[in-house]
């Protein structure tokens, strides 16, 4: 993928943490909100689908004025039905509107289907995923996902994915709380190299598949309680500045409410005369971030989605570990932060912290930020700042 764009964005973070620190007061803070939300800081979606399809065929004369041609051709040479990645429409959207997709399972076979029409294979679909869908790649608990990683692995073809979803067959739900974890299965996926043996496979295991995210859901229960220990320490170690947060919330016990814990961590009042209310659908940063942040109900959901998972599992390990850094002078730093983030995404089975990602790069900013006569770790206070002004209304 386009080296360039990541480092570029890489150095914009860098850059934008030295200068705030220099001359830092808070509302400078909306320079940050002015640079996520600007057309010319993170790539288009048609932009990344582009620099793919470059990449790939080496073709620097492709560009917005014959794209969808170039497309349509390849999927006529792959025998994909053009249809299946996307309406005529919707591709014009794409390349010459900047319109990104929401993240949905019939967007996620799109994805597949252009894998396929453009010939890519295993790490180039990830890269597909990862760098401009902005999204893990495969779903290995997912059987149609399966099946994509396998023809993809082995050079099928779109047609051969469709015969052999059509004959994967699930038995009924299994009793079993023995459920594997995803990096087992995956492996076992690698090893297969015969449609019946693939067939046979999803068939023996449909316990596995029906129970998606287990690894995740476990780590965002752990994180929770971490993050109410964290915020107790908080509210302990700043009575006079949470006094109003939490009156009539909070009464010195050992546990506090998912909707407090998510007020302190953002620093906003979630609570209205009519319940929870919802903070970030108008609020002043670009949609890769907002779509999906996580709210306070996300702390309590069951039924939890996994780009919204990825987002709280982000927030709740961000919180904890910022605490540390910000308040008990540890050296634990970014090249920390980020590696511990990322080997906890990999085994939750999402992907990695990524610069060109919007949602990732406020977190990674965040985390760089220091301020003060000694330059000291300030990443709490730029998060909260910055939701703050992102809150703000004219």
């Amino acid at each position: 993928m386009d080296v360039s764009y990541t480092d570029h964005l890489e150095k914009n973070l860098w850059d934008f943490a030295y200068s705030l620190d220099e001359t830092y007061e808070s509302e400078e803070h909306y320079e940050i909100i002015d640079f996520l939300n600007a057309s010319s800081s993170f790539r288009s979606f048609g932009n990344g689908l582009m620099n793919v399809i470059q990449k790939k065929y080496q073709e620097n004369s492709v560009d917005v004025s014959n794209v969808i041609r170039f497309i349509k051709q390849k999927c006529i040479d792959n025998s994909v039905p053009m249809s299946d990645i996307a309406s005529l429409n919707t591709l014009t959207n794409w390349f010459e509107k900047g319109m990104r997709p929401k993240k949905a399972e019939s967007i996620r076979k799109s994805m597949f289907a252009f894998a396929f029409a453009l010939e890519l294979n295993i790490q180039e679909t990830k890269d597909l995923f990862h760098k401009v869908y902005l999204d893990r790649a495969f779903n290995y608990r997912n059987t149609n996902e399966i099946i994509y990683y396998y023809c993809l692995q082995h050079k099928r073809t779109w047609s051969d994915v469709e015969k052999l979803i059509a004959y994967a067959v699930t038995s009924s739900s299994s009793d079993t709380d023995d459920t594997r974890y995803t990096v087992i299965i995956r492996g076992e996926i690698e090893q297969i190299s015969d449609d019946d043996e693939l067939l046979e496979y999803i068939s023996e295991h449909s316990s596995d598949f029906e129970k998606d995210s287990k690894t995740a859901k476990k780590e965002l229960s752990r994180l929770i309680e971490e993050a109410k220990a964290t915020a107790i320490k908080e509210i302990e170690r700043f009575n006079i500045e949470y006094k109003e947060v939490v009156r009539n919330k909070w009464h010195s016990s050992d546990n506090i409410s998912v909707n407090l814990l998510y007020e302190i961590i953002v620093g906003s009042n979630v609570s209205g005369k009519k319940g929870t209310k919802t903070l970030f659908s108008n609020s002043r940063l670009p949609k890769e971030i907002k779509n999906r942040f996580p709210e306070s109900a996300s702390l309590g959901r069951k039924d939890i989605g996994s780009e919204e998972l990825r987002k709280v599992i982000i927030l709740l390990f961000s919180y904890v570990t910022w605490y540390q850094m910000q308040y008990n002078n540890t050296d634990f730093g970014f090249d920390d932060y980020k590696e511990q983030l990322d080997d906890l995404l990999f085994a939750c089975g999402f992907a990695n912290m990524y610069y060109g990602n919007p949602y990732n790069w406020l977190f990674l900013y965040c985390t760089l930020f220091e301020s003060g006569e000694e330059s000291k770790p300030q990443p709490l206070t730029a998060f909260r700042e910055i939701i703050a002004e992102a809150l703000e209304t004219e």
